[in-house]
C-alpha cells in the first residue's frame, strides 16, 4: 500500500487512550503532590506513538504517512492548540481533554486483510487442495510446472478372419 491510498480507507476515533501519559505537578500548601495533569507534550507522544503503530501494520515510511495523517486530523490540531493556548496542562478527566480526544481520528487498520507472505502461501496451498485432480494439472500447466501432453491413439481393431 501507498502512503496516498490511506485516505481511502475508513477513518475512525481513537478509542484507547490508556497509554496517554500523565505528568505530576500539582501540589497542594505543603507541597505534596495532590493530582496530575496531561501536558501537550504528553499528548504528543502519544499521538506520535500511534501514527508509528500505523505505519508500521501498514508498511508506509512513517515520513511519507506523517503528513497525510496530520492532514486529516487538522480539527484535532486546532482543538489541541486552542487548548493549550489557555492551560499549561489539561486535567484527565476534564471537558476539554475529553472533547480533544473525540476528534483525533486514525485510518482503520482492521477492515485490511493485512496478511504475511507466509498467510498467502497457506491461503493458496489451501484452494490448491480444494482443487480436483484434473484442476490441478491444469494449475500446474499454466503456471508452468508440468508440461501434459495428451495424445490419443486408436487402438488396433482386431482383425477377424472370415473362412
Amino acid at each position: 500500500m501507498e502512503a496516498k491510498e490511506v485516505r481511502n480507507l475508513p477513518w475512525k476515533g481513537v478509542e484507547d487512550w490508556s497509554a496517554l501519559g500523565k505528568t505530576y505537578v500539582v501540589t497542594n500548601y505543603w507541597g505534596i503532590t495532590t493530582d496530575y495533569i496531561v501536558s501537550q507534550t504528553d499528548v504528543d507522544v502519544f499521538v506520535s506513538n500511534i501514527f508509528h503503530d500505523i505505519a508500521r501494520k501498514l508498511k508506509i515510511s512513517f515520513e511519507d504517512l506523517k503528513p497525510i495523517l496530520e492532514s486529516e486530523n487538522e480539527p484535532f490540531y486546532v482543538a489541541k492548540a486552542r487548548a493549550y493556548r489557555s492551560y499549561s496542562g489539561l486535567y484527565p478527566n476534564g471537558s476539554f481533554l475529553r472533547d480533544l480526544k473525540k476528534t483525533l481520528r486514525i485510518p482503520d487498520v482492521s477492515a485490511l486483510n493485512q496478511t504475511d507472505s507466509a498467510d498467502k502461501v497457506g491461503a493458496c496451498v489451501k484452494q490448491f487442495e480444494e482443487l480436483s485432480d484434473l484442476e490441478k494439472v491444469i494449475f500446474l500447466e499454466r503456471i508452468g510446472k508440468v508440461s501434459v501432453k495428451v495424445e490419443t491413439c486408436a487402438k488396433g481393431v482386431p482383425e477377424t478372419t472370415e473362412n
